[in-house]
């Protein structure tokens, strides 16, 4: 689990709406507060640091967060990261204040391990996140699954094969859910030759009879033309 003492500074924001542009120029990233608070905060992060953030605790780390001159840091989590579709870049952060005495929810990474040796098979990957519900304290920074059990095309991890500390994470699925797979090892598609369609075949057959004739009605022509001259 991520370290509870991970400590991050945001600055009060009151640059909204459109004006948020220039943050962004300024290497500044507008980010917003809710949760367990009585309203939302806008607030302006240094984008560097907080991907580096981002990187170490993702979306399940317990951050605690301090707004300005704020005496007393927020318990949150990293809710929503807004990306840039076109350069990739941050666009807006939203933090999530939680109560440390409350189950909250959140989606955890499943993280694959190991590799599987079966002649003529694939790997199937179905499910790269579940959402647990914990304390924030508990949450898992991921769920690892090792496909080197599969042994055998057909062979699945269903949801229900998870291994996580069921004392202090529950799963927030309904209980069908459980037989579903989150990975499975499959047969290995052969590739079928194309086969040229028989229109073309016979398309390209005419062609040749075509030309063929075409080079006879040429030599005839050149016959008569001869006589003709001659």
């Amino acid at each position: 689990m991520t370290s509870n003492n991970v400590t991050f500074t945001v600055q009060p924001r009151t640059i909204k709406g459109k004006a948020v542009k220039k943050l962004r120029r300024e290497a500044k990233l507008p980010a917003n507060i809710y949760g367990d608070l009585k309203e939302s905060i806008a607030v302006t992060a240094e984008t560097t640091p907080f991907s580096k953030l981002y990187d170490q605790v993702g979306d399940t780390g317990l951050v605690y967060l301090t707004v300005g001159d704020e005496k007393e840091a927020r318990p949150v989590l990293i809710d929503e990261v807004e990306i840039d579709p076109v350069n990739q870049s941050l666009k807006h952060v939203v933090f999530k204040q939680v109560s440390l005495k409350e189950k909250a929810r959140a989606a955890v990474p499943i993280e694959f391990v190991g590799e599987t040796n079966v002649p003529e098979s694939a790997v199937m990957y179905i499910r790269d996140e579940i959402e647990v519900e914990a304390l924030p304290t508990d949450f898992p920074d991921k769920i690892e699954v090792d496909i080197s059990v599969l042994t055998e095309v057909g062979q699945s991890i269903t949801i229900g094969d998870l291994s996580y500390d069921k004392s202090k994470v529950t799963l927030v699925i309904d209980e069908e859910d459980l037989e579903k797979p989150v990975v499975l090892l499959q047969a290995q598609r052969e590739e079928e030759p194309e086969e040229e369609p028989e229109s073309a075949l016979e398309d390209a057959a005419e062609g040749t009879e075509d030309g063929a004739e075409g080079e006879t009605s040429t030599e005839e022509s050149t016959d008569s033309s001869q006589d003709k001259a001659e």
